[in-house]
């Protein structure tokens, strides 16, 4: 089941998770291979840049 924060007709408060929110920055790692960017919390992006031998992905706008 899944509940609303802070929803007054229930009495459920939301709370803060255990740690702060990592700024946008710290999700993102820098590729040896091919010197690009990419984010890690991106499967295809991640998969990509773990193969030997590849080439920068294409920006998508």
């Amino acid at each position: 089941m899944r509940y609303r924060t802070n929803n007054e007709g229930t009495g459920y408060k939301g709370r803060d998770h255990d740690r702060p929110i990592k700024p946008e920055a710290e999700h993102f790692e820098h590729c040896p291979v091919c010197g690009q960017d990419f984010d890690m919390r991106d499967l295809g992006q991640v998969l990509h840049h773990a193969e030997p031998e590849h080439q920068p992905l294409e920006p998508v706008s």
